[in-house]
């Protein structure tokens, strides 16, 4: 059996979650919110928001809400979460993906190797049911970054001028990790964790009275910080980018800390906007953005799925 969320004393973003799931799939939501969804990527480590998206399917919720926005790795999670199918699609990372094929420390011009994933993993094992995505009424987001201007794009997932599959690699194309830009209309673009790595400022602006943060990076309160080293290094590297991208590279985690202390400073209880965050704790497992060790990824993908059952008063 599936589990059951507690009917008890929940958050308010969580009761209003359980709420919409209990008057069923097809049920337009009459209560007068606007729930929101934001997906952290972050490249393996996205395991653990497939884990808590996982957890929240098990519970009927992937219909439960109005607006998601998502990037990079998390984009992708969000898609096969919409259509119904992350508890099996969140089990990729420790089964498809740790055998050298995806990623390769030792390939410097391409760590991760996104031909591979789209291509043969996810085409090839796990296709996303594009009908069931679609019969999700929810609006997916999904950012991106314009090489040229550095600045934050946001695409629909059903925007007919552009593919789905082309935006996700967008979303997906880090910078000295993961390849070259990717072309959208007339404009190239790269990974949305650049201008917009955690949108919950995009979220709000679209007038979210409720919001669940999956994190996949922990965060409690701290901002997070780049080594010097990493800082110079990189910078390095991003050598062949226009300026303006090399600085918006350079202030990611400053957009990142903005969102993420937004988030946290408006978590329950409280006024309109009212925000829940999920977010690996103390003991989770850790995996890194480029971490090939399956057991480490099952375990944090299994941490993440439990905690967010506890969340909601379900049975672990």
């Amino acid at each position: 059996m599936p589990p059951a969320p507690s009917r008890g004393n929940l958050p308010a973003v969580l009761a209003h979650l359980v709420a919409r799931a209990a008057a069923g799939a097809g049920t337009p939501p009459t209560d007068g919110l606007r729930i929101g969804l934001v997906v952290e990527g972050g490249g393996m480590r996205s395991v653990v928001s497939a884990g808590t998206l996982a957890a929240l399917s098990s519970l009927g919720l992937h219909h439960s809400f109005d607006l998601v926005y998502a990037n990079s790795a998390g984009a992708i999670n969000a898609c096969y979460f919409l259509a119904g199918a992350i508890r099996e699609a969140s089990t990729l990372y420790e089964e498809r993906l740790c055998d050298g094929r995806f990623i390769r420390a030792s390939r410097l011009w391409r760590i991760m190797d996104l031909d591979y994933l789209f291509d043969h993993v996810l085409a090839r094992h796990h296709p996303l049911d594009r009908d069931a995505l679609a019969r999700n009424r929810a609006e997916l987001h999904i950012a991106t970054t314009d090489v040229a201007t550095g600045r934050g794009a946001l695409w629909h997932h059903r925007d007919p001028r552009v593919a789905l599959e082309a935006v996700l690699r967008a979303s997906c194309a880090v910078p000295i990790y993961g390849g070259g830009p990717v072309r959208l209309l007339d404009r190239t673009y790269v990974d949305g964790f650049i201008a917009n790595p955690l949108p919950v400022r995009s979220a709000l602006a679209a007038g979210c009275t409720d919001l669940v943060v999956v994190h996949s990076y922990p965060f409690d309160g701290r901002p997070r910080r780049l080594s010097p080293a990493r800082h110079y290094l990189e910078g390095l590297l991003l050598g062949r980018y226009p300026p303006a991208l090399r600085a918006a590279y350079a202030r990611r985690l400053e957009v990142y800390n903005d969102n993420a202390l937004t988030a946290f400073a408006h978590r329950e209880p409280g006024d309109v906007p009212r925000i829940y965050c999920l977010a690996a704790g103390p003991g989770d497992a850790r995996p890194s953005q480029i971490t090939t060790d399956p057991g480490l990824l099952r375990r944090a993908r299994l941490d993440a799925y439990r905690r967010t059952l506890v969340a909601f008063g379900a049975e672990a």
